[in-house]
């Protein structure tokens, strides 16, 4: 949907200044943030240490020694204005991902609540899709939308204190892909072998926000094979040229 634009702002203390294009979680709103970092990016502005994206808004770090806020501020305005022109690489990215029961610990539940069957379900995962909106609050970890078929989705009220590695969740018309093992309050619909986050990577992520994901379906022998080849350095997630 088009979402006015209502650009803010906002100081972060004396060495961050958030650039914030509006108030809700919007594919559109996202690209301008993405657009921005990598304007940010391809200007070098002086002073800028660090640009953070999220869903709304991108956090700009800087060092008040080389530049103030308020310099920033008319630049990163500049910059703005001209981000439609940026461009940048979009990649499909082409991700397995395993259903099996042992796996989908909370399919049975969704279906109860949406009124659909586990296998539509699943259908509408493999069928969609998903744009990348951010990375972060846990090494690597994935957010993505849009699934508006599973809008109605609370979160769990307990929150699960373990979820393996992989583990695939959906909330309120969002999903996370876990990249290392950790607690967990959204409904777990799956798993993927596929590697998410490696120090030893440059960059650590492979993926960018506004990059999408197409899930593909596989089954538990499949899902283990990629384990392995994960496991000897031999797997490589495969991605296509996105729009």
């Amino acid at each position: 949907m088009a979402v006015p634009l209502a650009l803010e702002f906002l100081s972060c203390g004396d060495t961050a200044l958030c650039v914030q294009f509006g108030e809700v979680v919007d594919r559109d709103l996202c690209l301008r943030v993405v657009e921005l970092k990598e304007a940010v990016s391809r200007a070098a502005l002086p002073g800028v240490v660090e640009t953070v994206p999220t869903y709304r808004s991108l956090l700009v770090h800087y060092n008040p020694l080389q530049t103030s806020a308020e310099e920033l501020k008319d630049a990163l305005a500049g910059l703005v204005e001209g981000g439609s022109n940026v461009e940048r690489e979009v990649k499909r990215w082409l991700m397995p991902l395993c259903c099996d029961s042992e796996f989908a610990w909370d399919l049975a539940d969704l279906s109860t609540q949406l009124q659909r069957s586990e296998l539509e379900i699943r259908q509408i995962l493999f069928d969609t899709e998903l744009f990348i909106y951010m990375i972060g609050f846990t090494m690597g970890l994935l957010y993505f939308g849009d699934l508006p078929q599973f809008q109605q989705v609370s979160r769990r009220t307990s929150p699960r204190t373990k979820l393996a590695a992989g583990s695939v969740a959906v909330a309120q018309g969002s999903g996370v892909i876990y990249p290392v093992e950790s607690p967990g309050g959204w409904n777990v619909i799956g798993n993927t072998a596929a590697p998410l986050f490696d120090v030893r990577r440059d960059p650590p992520s492979l993926f960018t926000p506004g990059d999408t994901i197409r899930f593909q379906a596989v089954g538990r022998v499949e899902h283990e094979r990629i384990a392995e080849a994960v496991a000897r350095g031999e797997y490589e997630l495969q991605w296509e040229a996105g729009k």
